[in-house]
């Protein structure tokens, strides 16, 4: 169970950070 709630939330970050890039970008 632990592994498995480590591996989401490193997905969950890295779907932010891209976010964030997108947003970045389309705001500039």
């Amino acid at each position: 169970r632990i592994y498995r709630d480590v591996r989401v939330c490193q997905i969950y970050e890295g779907t932010s950070d891209i976010q964030k890039i997108l947003i970045g970008r389309a705001l500039s």
